[in-house]
């Protein structure tokens, strides 16, 4: 549901009936790019189904989310709005965050910024570069430190540096945008 409401869906097949969307696309041979041909058949195989909103994040706090992300210009007006609104998802929004690494959650709005203005292939080059920025050992990134948390001492207590928003710089957000140097080991992303 949520997928729908924020455009990065265009129609809902339950689980269970995907088997024969696939299947049908498959028999469409030549025509297997014929976006309407697949749009009948996902319809037809749907039917009537609905996506279940009952768990859906966007449709229910759609004002509260607008208020406090829509405008924002950084992760700390975020917060400042989500502190503002008081109600309980905003609250829940700024618990979740709070556990967060500052530094990923400022390069994340950064990349969400950024790619409002670029093309696709501009935007699959600039994220390839995070994720190899996002490599680096602390206090350079903080990818390695939340490894450490979750999955080998499973101890759920990362160590973020810098371990607030306000202390994340704008030149170090920038450094996980930047082209990689020559001494890369996989280089640039070639497109």
């Amino acid at each position: 549901a949520d997928c729908l409401a924020a455009g990065l869906a265009t129609h809902y097949c339950p689980s269970d009936k995907l088997p024969e969307v696939e299947k049908q696309i498959r028999a469409l041979g030549d025509k297997v790019g014929d976006v309407e041909a697949i749009s009948a058949i996902i319809k037809s195989v749907a039917g009537s189904a609905k996506a279940d909103d009952s768990k859906a994040i966007i449709t229910q706090h759609s004002e509260t989310l607008k208020k406090c992300f829509g405008s924002a210009k950084s992760v700390e007006e975020i917060v400042a709005n989500l502190n503002k609104d008081g109600s309980d998802f905003a609250k829940s929004v700024i618990a979740t965050l709070k556990t967060r690494s500052p530094m990923s959650v400022k390069v994340t709005f950064e990349a969400i910024q950024r790619h409002k203005s670029v093309t696709f292939k501009e935007a699959f080059i600039m994220e390839y570069r995070i994720s190899q920025w996002c490599m680096r050992k602390q206090p350079e990134a903080d990818f390695c430190e939340g490894i450490r948390a979750v999955l080998v001492d499973k101890d759920q207590k990362p160590n973020w540096i810098p371990n607030t928003f306000e202390a994340v710089s704008q030149a170090k957000v920038n450094e996980f945008f930047a082209p990689l140097p020559k001494s890369h080991p996989r280089g640039e992303l070639p497109l």
